[in-house]
């Protein structure tokens, strides 16, 4: 009984507004582009800067370091305003152009709870530490977002969660800090 009065009354709200018909807001033709202006003074610091593949259905943006900073791997995190954009899982973060399976087994992994994101982009083993993951040299890893559908214009709050860490070959994390650019929602 429960499931035809449940079946019944999602009909009508269907009915109601028109049976999901492609005219109008409720279709998605709010707000759906996702746009990125990188942050200024990025030199001598890592940061996450617009990448050229960038979609209007998905935003891509690489994290770059500092030139001259050696490292085995780099972990990352950032908060989004949930409510204008997501985080794209196909896939949430993808190995850049400096940590690569010649030096040893490739560790890219991220995982999104909510709004957060945590990822993590390295050589297995401390012995494959790369010598410079300076922005002149590659990009460390990448990072994707998508607009939420139906979503309102506007600014999207993306901010460096505190959780970057660099591991070098002697096996010492060193938080760093990333500089984030502006996100809206147009």
């Amino acid at each position: 009984m429960k499931r035809i009065v449940f079946t019944a009354a999602a009909l009508l709200v269907l009915a109601g507004c028109g049976g999901g018909s492609s005219g109008g807001a409720a279709s998605g033709a709010a707000a759906s582009r996702l746009v990125y202006v990188n942050p200024a003074n990025t030199q001598g610091r890592f940061a996450l800067i617009l990448d050229a593949a960038s979609t209007p259905g998905v935003l891509v943006l690489d994290l770059v370091g500092p030139d001259l900073t050696p490292a085995c791997g780099v972990s990352f995190g950032f908060d989004v305003d949930a409510t204008r954009a997501a985080w794209s899982t196909s896939p949430v973060v993808v190995n850049g152009t400096l940590f690569t399976p010649a030096t040893g087994t490739q560790l890219v992994q991220g995982w999104v709870n909510g709004a957060r994101l945590q990822a993590v982009v390295a050589n297995k083993g401390l012995g494959g530490q790369v010598g410079d993951i300076g922005r002149s040299k590659g990009v460390i890893g990448q990072i994707r977002l998508i607009p939420v559908p139906g979503a309102a214009a506007g600014a999207v709050t993306l901010t460096d969660n505190g959780l970057a860490t660099i591991l070098d070959s002697s096996g010492t994390p060193s938080p760093v800090p990333v500089l984030v650019g502006t996100l809206t929602l147009n």
